[in-house]
């Protein structure tokens, strides 16, 4: 396999140094490297691995290990200048000493920070995010919960192409700083994923500036945990004139304390692309009828061989009057078609 450029391993906690070592001498076009969970793979090894890559790497992302260190992202810097994606996700002792030499990349395209144990903050973000903010189009900061204001206002100051973010569980960024953020990004032309689960601070302000902003370019919006949101804000969704949600595929209003049944109904409606729409934790959903129905077909808008699918995932835990009014309200299917297709499927 000399001329192998991509390299995947998921699940790999039983890779060794050794077979890291025999593997990567082998792979002498490698250009993407993508481990999930190689925690045998010693802090030493991880820089031989670089080193022995070196300037052909562009892409290095690992996951779930607690063997990587300061030394360890000084020699990915170093040896592989010409990253432009970059994933340190979920790795124990990760801090802001070991994310500094991350500045120095100046092809980064790609940046995934999610979850690290150690202590992330504005401090040394920001001048990652100046750095590489011209050729970002993908930052994740997940969990990277010491940030902030001045991280969220870097995004919008150095990110022309930015086109996913996502910034869970970032609690301490506010409403204003958001809304601020967004009506002043004048050259970003629209996000096509936004993930702000449990950005408690963001309300309505803050949210109604993102669709005035991406609405029309959003693919996947989370909103999860956003209790302070009201109806005025999703009413956006529902001006045909705004376009606000035409390309919108999957939604998470999750613990968003205002959707009712009347409401999601409503958005399944006005968002025609809408593919996914998850409620969880809401109760002012009855989950009953029709909108039962909607909920849980919205995956599957269109007739045809996904059916099938659909019959087999929802007969075996729904009422039956739920499939009923849910299909043909969506599918706009005849109540033959919907006998045959719900018949064969329990044959």
């Amino acid at each position: 396999m000399p001329n192998l450029k991509t390299l995947q391993l998921s699940f790999c906690g039983r890779l060794h140094d050794l077979a890291l070592t025999a593997i990567i001498s082998r792979l002498k076009s490698l250009e993407h490297l993508i481990l999930i969970g190689p925690f045998l793979i010693t802090t030493q090894q991880w820089k031989q691995t670089l080193e022995t890559v070196g300037h052909n790497l562009r892409t290095f992302d690992i996951s779930d290990t607690a063997r990587w260190d300061e030394e360890c992202s000084k020699t990915l810097v170093e040896k592989c200048p010409n990253l432009e994606v970059v994933g340190l996700k979920r790795i124990t002792g990760l801090s802001d000493q070991s994310i500094q030499w991350l500045a120095k990349l100046p092809h980064l395209r790609s940046l995934d920070i999610t979850e690290p144990t150690g202590m992330i903050t504005d401090e040394y973000i920001v001048p990652i995010i100046a750095n590489a903010g011209t050729n970002l189009e993908k930052l994740v900061l997940d969990g990277c919960v010491e940030l902030g204001d001045d991280t969220f206002s870097a995004i919008t100051q150095y990110c022309p192409r930015l086109s996913h973010l996502s910034l869970a569980l970032l609690d301490r960024i506010t409403d204003d700083c958001v809304a601020k953020g967004f009506n002043s990004w004048n050259k970003n032309h629209g996000l096509s994923t936004l993930n702000l689960t449990r950005c408690v601070g963001i309300k309505d302000a803050g949210v109604q500036a993102v669709l005035a902003h991406s609405g029309t370019s959003l693919e996947i919006l989370n909103l999860n945990s956003l209790d302070e949101l009201t109806q005025e804000t999703f009413k956006l969704f529902l001006n045909e004139e705004t376009k606000v949600g035409c390309d919108l595929v999957e939604l998470d209003v999750s613990f968003v304390r205002c959707i009712n049944d009347d409401l999601v109904n409503r958005l399944s409606i006005a968002c025609k692309e809408l593919r996914y729409i998850k409620v969880c934790g809401l109760r002012e959903m009855r989950l009953t009828g029709r909108y039962l129905g909607i909920i849980m077909l919205l995956l599957v808008r269109r007739p045809g061989a996904e059916s099938d699918w659909l019959a087999e995932k929802i007969f075996c835990s729904l009422d039956l009057r739920c499939i009923f009014y849910g299909i043909v309200n969506i599918f706009k299917f005849n109540i033959i078609e919907l006998c045959s297709i719900l018949m064969n499927d329990i044959a």
